[in-house]
């Protein structure tokens, strides 16, 4: 999905994969590989270069795949994960537009956009022992288990189907597609407080702005103490590159907020992270160059925080 692509930043598609128990004949889409691949090789290749494929057992070239996949039963061994019984004969593999009614959905993510997204979907119980990866730990899991993964890969994605060293495999239902999606245009309404503009990338003034009020940088935001409350401050640009936006994000502990749109509320755990977002040229006397006004506006926003917080912050 785009948003999704728009919001972590990646050059990849999301690749969709669908499992079928009858054959499927070839369209003008969905076609099979002239040789024998991988099916990691297929899923690089439709995720960065949007190729369709049509898989049958014959098409697979790892035998491994071969079980995980479900087009066969093991005969010595067992492996894990895998679909069973083995049922499968035809598998589609290609990006979400071209596949959007897929099983299972696959994204090459690194750390940090693995990161970002599991805290959007409230944790992910990630399972992989780097063997029969994408096939197996990705594609296969997600199919039977109906739950999101991430996949550290194996050697065989690395090698034979180019996957980076610094590259993760994120599998998720469509279910959970959809509720990225969502989360991210609600996020978009706040400017996003998860992902701000880079302190390193920000002018000088603004960050000697907030040192004055005794905030320090992070990686994309600034953080300091107000009313004995955590808050995070991220600056996010426009389309045209202009820092117009500032969004307060507080993270607060076993708490209930009592708190309407604007603010945006959301539970993880114990925590609860409330946010809101400012057009800067909507806050008047509030200077983030010179500073002026700023310590005053953050502190009237988390007074009003702190006023409908039933229980005790963060400390």
């Amino acid at each position: 999905m785009k948003s999704i692509r728009e919001y972590i930043g990646t050059r990849y598609n999301i690749v969709g994969i669908k499992f079928f128990s009858d054959k499927v004949e070839e369209d003008e889409i969905f076609k099979r590989a002239k040789k024998p691949m991988m099916f990691c090789e297929a899923v690089k290749l439709s995720a960065e270069k949007g190729e369709a494929f049509l898989f049958y057992e014959e098409d697979e070239a790892c035998p491994s795949a071969i079980v995980a996949l479900g087009y066969e039963e093991p005969e010595y061994i067992e492996i894990e994960p895998r679909i069973k019984p083995a049922e499968i004969k035809a598998v589609k593999i290609a990006p979400y537009e071209k596949l959007s009614d897929a099983d299972v959905f696959l994204i090459i993510l690194t750390p940090r956009q693995a990161m970002e997204l599991a805290y959007m979907l409230e944790g992910i119980n990630a399972r992989f022992a780097g063997n029969i990866a994408i096939c197996g730990e990705a594609a296969a899991f997600t199919y039977t288990a109906k739950k999101p993964n991430i996949s550290f890969l194996c050697s065989g994605a690395r090698i034979t189907a180019d996957f980076k060293d610094n590259e993760v495999v994120m599998s998720l239902t469509k279910k959970e597609i959809e509720a990225l999606d969502s989360k991210i245009k609600a996020l978009a309404k706040t400017c996003s407080a998860l992902c701000g503009c880079r302190t390193s990338d920000i002018p000088q003034r603004i960050v000697n702005s907030f040192k004055k009020i005794g905030f320090e940088k992070g990686i994309d935001y600034f953080f300091g103490r107000v009313n004995s409350m955590p808050v995070r401050v991220y600056l996010n640009k426009d389309e045209n590159g202009r820092l117009a936006y500032i969004t307060l994000h507080f993270p607060l502990k076993e708490k209930e907020v009592n708190l309407d749109k604007p603010f945006f509320v959301r539970k993880l755990g114990k925590f609860t992270h409330v946010s809101i977002a400012f057009n800067l040229k909507e806050l008047g006397e509030v200077n983030i160059y010179t500073g002026r006004g700023l310590k005053e506006f953050i502190e009237k926003i988390a007074s009003k925080v702190k006023e409908n917080a039933a229980a005790k912050v963060q400390v």
